[in-house]
């Protein structure tokens, strides 16, 4: 019982971890989208937006 009870621990510390990545990519995501419009420039725009998209999605699961 003890040794599922950390094996729990342990998949709700790693995704906790994973939430926090996902968090600091979604706003990273988010500069660049803003810097890419500010200069114009579409396609690092999108690439930006897709992956602030993708990171959302997993913070959201």
């Amino acid at each position: 019982m003890k040794e599922r009870l950390i094996n729990l621990q342990k998949i709700r510390d790693d995704a906790e971890r994973g939430i926090m990545e996902n968090k600091k990519i979604l706003m990273k995501a988010q500069e660049i989208i803003l810097l890419a419009r500010t200069r114009g420039d579409v396609e690092a725009g999108q690439i930006a937006e897709e992956a602030a998209r993708k990171a959302q999605e997993t913070i959201n699961k």
